[in-house]
């Protein structure tokens, strides 16, 4: 029989039982869809369980004194009786354990945080060893005020691991409440740009994650001016200073607030009351929740603070008249009332003319410097965290960062 004529005989049956042959299809389509759907549900639950149960993988597994769920009383006080896990416990695994690919450590828990004669309690307290971003898979991470530079530093040169950090536009800066004393005087104010370490602030508490100010325009915003301001440590200068401002009788109290949970702003406060302690003041530190102090500034109420301000538009009229326009109220923390300063921003913010518009920016900023409104700190870098196979995360010069293009090499 030739291929030709059994096609034919084939056509002709299947043409004479319609019905059969479509039933017969549709049995093999659905036999042939439902093993590949089950095939594709097996191997998509065996990939969940692999790299999501508990957020952890399948081959990875943890020892700790309770379960992370206890559902009565009774079990719970049978566990309390369990030796505690200790560091030497989790470094006695890492040394020991060779089948181990990586081993990390965790604790958390609500503590009452203190420092000094300060205290904050019921704070939600966590710490990691870094090993444990690979064993919870965090891929990036990322934190407000910014990840502490000193446990950044830290984590340079971590394996599997690749820091991300770029200068931005966020001025950190001391502010001078000009409504209250000593403030009020300008010749008080230099002073404390003189006694500012910032040479030191730099690498012990931004471990160069940061940049000195030199301009209340931060150095990536254009008409940025660098080269003007007089200012850098200088304990004599600022005790001159301070004895022609008829202020080198007695020590002057003051307090200085800052935000809890601002390492660099707790940080650098310690470095500040030292110095401004040696040319006549006596700093009380005191660290206010984040709804506290921004209560507190916006009816200027603080005396003296570290403030951080970053502005959404890269333009420089757009930064100073919030920052040092009379009639900015609740951002113009340092209550500055220059009529030469509100003359030029009002006259040049929209001003067309390029050149015009950038020269009055620079006078602006030698009249801000002069009457040194701000304790000049430093603008700080945009820093991240994340696994060496990331690539494409971006930050442009407002508070936010762009993931459209964040993907694994």
């Amino acid at each position: 029989m030739e291929l030709t004529e059994a096609v034919s005989i084939a056509t002709s049956s299947l043409w004479a039982h319609k019905l059969r042959s479509v039933l017969t299809l549709i049995g093999v389509v659905i036999g042939v869809t439902s093993v590949i759907a089950v095939v594709s549900l097996i191997n998509g639950a065996n990939q969940y369980v692999a790299t999501r149960v508990f957020r952890l993988g399948a081959d990875v597994f943890g020892l700790s004194k309770q379960p992370s769920i206890v559902t009565n009383v009774d079990d719970w006080l049978e566990f309390q009786k369990r030796k505690r896990i200790t560091f030497e416990d989790f470094e006695a695994v890492r040394d020991l354990c060779q089948s181990c690919k990586e081993v990390g450590a965790a604790l958390g828990g609500r503590v009452e945080a203190k420092s000094g004669v300060n205290s904050l309690k019921d704070t939600n307290l966590r710490a990691w060893t870094p090993q444990m971003a690979e064993l919870y898979d965090v891929d990036l991470v990322a934190g407000r005020p910014g990840l502490s530079p000193k446990n950044v530093k830290a984590l340079e040169g971590e394996a599997g691991l690749k820091v991300f950090s770029v200068p931005d536009t966020t001025c950190h800066f001391l502010c001078m409440n000009q409504k209250k004393p000593p403030f009020d005087n300008k010749l008080v104010r230099q002073a404390v740009n003189y006694a500012i370490p910032i040479q030191a602030i730099l690498p012990n508490v931004l471990f160069g994650y940061g940049t000195q100010m030199k301009s209340p325009v931060p150095n990536l915003t254009p008409t940025y001016l660098g080269d003007y301001s007089p200012y850098k440590h200088d304990i004599a200068k600022a005790k001159a200073l301070m004895k022609e401002a008829g202020m080198d009788r007695a020590p002057i109290p003051v307090d200085l607030a800052i935000r809890v949970g601002w390492p660099t702003h707790e940080q650098a406060s310690v470095w500040l009351q030292r110095e401004l302690e040696q040319i006549g003041f006596k700093v009380n530190i005191v660290k206010e929740t984040d709804a506290t102090f921004r209560q507190l500034a916006t009816k200027g109420d603080h005396q003296l603070s570290i403030e951080a301000w970053q502005s959404w538009i890269n333009d420089p009229f757009y930064h100073l008249t919030f920052l040092f326009n009379s009639k900015s109220k609740f951002t113009n923390l340092s209550a500055y009332s220059n009529p030469a300063v509100d003359k030029l921003i009002d006259e040049n913010m929209h001003e067309t003319n390029r050149d015009k518009r950038a020269a009055a920016s620079r006078n602006i900023q030698k009249l801000v410097l002069d009457d040194a409104v701000w304790g000049l700190l430093w603008y700080e870098n945009w820093t991240r965290v994340g696994t060496a196979d990331l690539v494409g995360l971006e930050k442009r010069w407002d508070t936010f960062e762009r993931y459209y293009s964040l993907k694994r090499t």
